[in-house]
């Protein structure tokens, strides 16, 4: 399983453009129970430097993955919460690598920000952590 380590961030006019590098993973090897399923869940924040982040992300992604190779590379386009230009701004990125026994009902028709894995009776939260990057 690849974990990853660092997040790049650019500014656009109107949005940010933020993901993970393929550089920055580290592989960990992962035990999953048995009639699991492994997925991963990015929650990304968008807040000016030195203050608070707020309670709930601005973007999250989830996606479910059957195999090990889950969420490498990642990339999101954040357009909330913009700062001015000028103003320095943190994004952080908390990366939760998880099984669960609550999968999508329909892997094809099932929007991955509506589907909660922590509502299985075997959620555990197999790797976590939050990396952090600041811009102007």
């Amino acid at each position: 399983m690849l974990l990853p380590q660092e997040v790049w961030v650019k500014r656009t006019a109107d949005s940010f453009d933020v993901g993970t590098g393929v550089a920055g993973y580290q592989t960990t090897n992962v035990l999953a129970g048995s009639n699991t399923i492994v997925g991963v869940r990015f929650a990304w924040f968008v807040h000016p430097e030195g203050e608070p982040r707020a309670l709930l992300p601005d973007k999250i992604d989830q996606e479910y993955q059957p195999t090990a190779g889950a969420g490498v590379p990642h990339f999101e386009k954040i357009a909330r919460h913009l700062p001015p230009p000028g103003q320095k701004y943190t994004v952080e990125m908390e990366f939760t690598l998880f099984e669960t026994d609550n999968p999508p009902q329909d892997v094809d028709n099932t929007p991955m920000d509506s589907w909660r894995p922590e509502d299985g009776k075997n959620y555990r939260v197999l790797a976590q952590r939050t990396l952090k990057q600041t811009g102007e």
